[in-house]
């Protein structure tokens, strides 16, 4: 059976006579608003109640670094501007026979007589588009050497990254930049990465600082001799044996 159809009449003073405006009939099964507005329940809240909290947040909106790459980056990166996210020391580059990728090692004061390649460097934070974060190497000279026009062209190109998405090009024995239009990426949020020193350790790893020459990797690179424990730990592996046995 149909309803009859709602008339409502706003009288025109102009016209004199009333305009009349036809309401659309609501059927049965026309869906209601998802909330009414007297406060009645939504038709949405059984819905609702199947979510749980379970009080951790947006796991994938956490940031988890767990390996970050030493060397230059290849595509667009975006520097860290806070000086608090570049640090100067000394670095040796390893560059083992048949390996493509070369290991970066920091050599701490005491070491820098006994590993004559090292030189002074700047490790800097910069990222990619997606956030990832990798350290920077810019080399300088040692006291008294010229500099070389790649490190020159280097820092100048990372100089520019501060404020702008930018790419490493090599042309004519020195780097250039390529700038990103503005668009390509978003501003990074530097808020997202762990403190620098942080990064330092995850980066160079327990052998990537050297500090005294019991450093294995600073062993290994020098073709020094493992050195012969000495009878407190022979000692103690004794004791060690004895009691598993």
């Amino acid at each position: 059976m149909r309803r009859p159809k709602l008339v409502i009449e706003n009288p025109d003073p102009k016209a004199g006579q009333p305009e009349q405006y036809e309401q659309p009939e609501q059927h049965a099964h026309t869906p209601q608003a998802e909330q009414s507005f007297d406060g009645s329940t939504s038709d949405t809240d059984d819905i609702e109640a199947l979510w749980e909290d379970d009080g951790l947040g947006d796991p994938l909106a956490v940031t988890h670094i767990h390996q970050i790459d030493i060397d230059k980056p290849r595509d667009f990166f975006w520097a860290h501007p806070d000086r608090k996210y570049r640090k100067k020391t000394w670095v040796y580059v390893h560059k083992p026979e048949k390996v493509f990728k070369p290991q970066y090692f920091i050599v701490d004061k005491p070491m820098r007589d006994k590993v004559p390649q090292a030189r002074p460097c700047t490790l800097i934070v910069v990222v990619d588009r997606a956030g990832v974060p990798r350290i920077l190497p810019l080399f300088s000279p040692r006291p008294g050497e010229n500099d070389y026009d790649a490190w020159i062209t280097l820092r100048s190109v990372v100089r520019e990254s501060f404020t702008q998405w930018v790419r490493l090009v090599w042309v004519n024995g020195g780097y250039q930049s390529i700038v990103a239009d503005k668009g390509y990426a978003p501003e990074p949020d530097f808020s997202r990465l762990p403190t620098f020193n942080k990064m330092i350790k995850l980066a160079f790893g327990p052998d990537g600082i050297r500090r005294d020459e019991e450093n294995r990797a600073y062993r290994s690179c020098f073709g020094k001799a493992a050195k012969e424990p000495d009878g407190e730990e022979d000692a103690d592996r004794d004791n060690a044996e004895d009691a598993v046995s």
